[in-house]
């Protein structure tokens, strides 16, 4: 009997699109350059239709909100179940109506919670692979009880879980799938950033129908040390991770690495990028932010 592939999950973490409360640190780089000139040029701004705000912490939070809206356009049939992990719990709503009234569906609208970045991963994947479902809000409807028994059912089977967060706007369903594809064969996947963290994070679970000689070692205490003492924001991020899935004998695989957007610089150069690799157009250069 050929045996039963893993439950793909995808997670996209998300702040909601508040100017002063989202990407500071790429609206502190628009202000000026070493030279004293402006470090968000009008033709960058032209071409991603951001308007003609000069508010730096409002033109971030538009470019937040454009880069969450296409990864969750790009994505939407992506895996078996996709979870818009979000914050801060008030926004919840706000995120829902963006969803309907961008005609953008599949996805369930789900909070962060609290505590630090690490936490708040660990937390998510916890639920994912240790917790029972239970009745979430979609965005637009309720799960039906159908789709809840499926999925209390689909609890007996393999997961294999991914997250990742909005600063890596290109990333499509292939890439996506290819994580899920590295997780057949190993415990985690990391895709590092060219700054030392990492743009996506995946492990994979057991199921009580699976081989054992393909369950996973992953435990609540081993999913714990990927996240558990970490210093965050640093250019160190993927290498405690790398070491601490080691120290736990996880087998790792890990993906081609790619730029975050977090400053003028990175934004000018997906600006460029996406002129050379998509010479026709792309998304985020075709849609403006009402």
């Amino acid at each position: 009997m050929s045996q039963k592939r893993n439950f793909l999950v995808l997670g996209l973490m998300a702040k909601y699109w508040d100017p002063g409360r989202v990407k500071t640190r790429l609206a502190m780089s628009f202000c000026a350059s070493e030279e004293g000139t402006p470090s968000l040029p009008a033709e960058v701004a032209r071409k991603l239709n951001l308007g003609e705000s000069t508010d730096a912490m409002k033109l971030a939070a538009m470019i937040h909100q454009r880069f969450v809206c296409h990864l969750l356009c790009e994505l939407s049939d992506a895996g078996d179940q996709r979870q818009l992990v979000a914050t801060p719990p008030e926004r919840l709503r706000r995120f829902e109506a963006t969803l309907a009234e961008r005609s953008i569906s599949n996805w369930e609208v789900i909070d962060q919670g609290g505590g630090d970045l690490g936490d708040r991963m660990k937390s998510w994947f916890a639920g994912q692979l240790f917790s029972v479902p239970r009745s979430r809000a979609t965005a637009g409807k309720r799960l039906s009880e159908t789709s809840e028994a499926s999925e209390v059912a689909d609890r007996s089977r393999g997961r294999s879980c991914v997250l990742i967060g909005a600063d890596c706007p290109l990333l499509s369903q292939p890439d996506i799938e290819n994580a899920w594809a590295q997780l057949q064969q190993n415990d985690v996947v990391i895709g590092p950033a060219f700054d030392g963290g990492y743009y996506l994070i995946g492990v994979r679970s057991g199921g009580a129908d699976r081989d054992p000689l393909m369950s996973s070692p992953i435990t609540e205490t081993t999913l714990a040390g990927l996240f558990d003492g970490i210093t965050w924001s640093t250019e160190t991020v993927f290498e405690q991770t790398l070491a601490a899935a080691n120290d736990r004998g996880l087998s790792v695989a890990v993906l081609e690495q790619r730029h975050d957007v977090d400053t003028a610089a990175d934004l000018n150069r997906l600006v460029e990028t996406i002129e050379r690799q998509y010479p026709h157009g792309h998304p985020l250069f075709q849609n403006s932010i009402p």
